[in-house]
């Protein structure tokens, strides 16, 4: 039987708020926590982290609204593994005590943990559920009720993370080429920011390479193929 876990992350004035997260399975079992301090990246990773150390074994889908979490778990933390823990560029990985954490849990089980992309406040009642769990946590902790509720590897996240000491995502936000949807794999290309919330990308759809393969002359061409001019 596969057991679906529902996780969401919720952070207030992202990134230096109260930060909340949770879990809730088809079983009908729930938990939450979160942090005066956090961001909306480190909820979502700590609710993936406690979904899994609270469901050892067994075939578990886990439902997430963070596609950054879903490329975590099954796809970049692999990479950044075998690279001894650094990115493709040599740099650092962001969040890495969760990260680490998450993918020691998936190395170690013996049942396959299968993830799915929801899309948020849309309707989907498991992931409204534990949305609703993880903001109240985050309202509570930023009124000063309860206290913080973290893994260890979450306290050192946030320990180790320069966005929550400093307060500030990088102002020279990372942009990767990305396709566009019902393009040819030659062209339609653009700039794409990976900061949060879409800071730094352009405005209007980005800009074509224009210069790649594939890419057509910006000068007209007559009836017979020839080039005008």
């Amino acid at each position: 039987m596969v057991v679906t876990v529902w996780t969401d992350g919720s952070a207030l004035d992202n990134p230096r708020g109260a930060m909340g997260w949770a879990w809730a399975d088809s079983a009908g079992k729930s938990d939450s926590g979160g942090a005066a301090v956090g961001t909306n990246q480190i909820g979502e990773l700590t609710a993936v982290f406690m979904a899994l150390m609270a469901h050892p074994t067994g075939r578990l889908k886990i439902v997430s609204d963070s596609q950054y979490v879903i490329n975590v778990a099954e796809k970049w933390s692999k990479g950044w593994q075998r690279r001894g823990w650094r990115l493709g560029s040599g740099g650092e990985v962001k969040n890495l005590p969760l990260v680490k954490g998450i993918r020691r849990l998936l190395d170690d089980r013996a049942d396959p943990v299968e993830f799915r992309w929801t899309k948020g406040h849309a309707g989907n009642a498991g992931n409204e559920f534990v949305d609703d769990l993880a903001r109240s946590y985050a309202i509570r902790r930023q009124r000063g009720e309860g206290r913080d509720r973290m893994p260890p590897e979450g306290t050192q996240t946030l320990a180790e993370s320069t966005v929550v000491q400093t307060g500030e995502y990088e102002k020279r936000p990372t942009r990767t080429l990305k396709h566009m949807p019902g393009a040819s794999e030659r062209g339609h290309w653009k700039m794409v920011s990976d900061s949060p919330h879409g800071r730094g990308a352009r405005r209007g759809g980005g800009r074509s390479t224009g210069r790649g393969r594939g890419a057509t002359s910006g000068r007209k061409r007559s009836g017979d193929g020839r080039r005008s001019r």
